[in-house]
């Protein structure tokens, strides 16, 4: 009975529960300072008029308009892509990972099940 109580009174309380641990983003846009870069960049691309340092409409359709140019999401403005093509992305963006050294046993084990398993590979 004692069970059957404790198990009722955590379906009621779940609701509740589930309402106060919403996602809430903390960073919805970039910082000030980061605008600004961002917009400067732009400006000089000629594709903004000038540097306001307010995330408006003008520097999202800039940053979409770069993006669709190149195929590319407009769904999240900044894109890192598009951050590279403006100059301000990081140094080793689109290098990709360390190449193996080909000592890694599950590297290893893992090449051999690829080439023993063509048809199961998913690249």
């Amino acid at each position: 009975m004692g069970m059957r109580l404790l198990v009722i009174a955590l379906l009621l309380a779940a609701p509740a529960m589930q309402a106060q641990h919403k996602f809430h983003p903390k960073q919805t846009q970039p910082d000030k300072a980061r605008v600004l870069q961002i917009q400067e960049a732009l400006v000089k691309q000629g594709r903004l008029p000038s540097a306001s340092g307010n995330w408006d409409k003008t520097t999202w359709d800039a940053l979409r308009a770069m993006a669709t140019e190149h195929g590319w999401s407009t769904c999240h403005v900044p894109d890192a892509r598009v951050i590279n093509l403006l100059g301000l992305g990081s140094s080793t963006a689109g290098i990709g990972a360390p190449l193996s050294t080909g000592d890694n046993k599950l590297e290893i084990a893992q090449a051999k099940w690829e080439k023993d398993h063509p048809e199961d590979c998913h690249e």
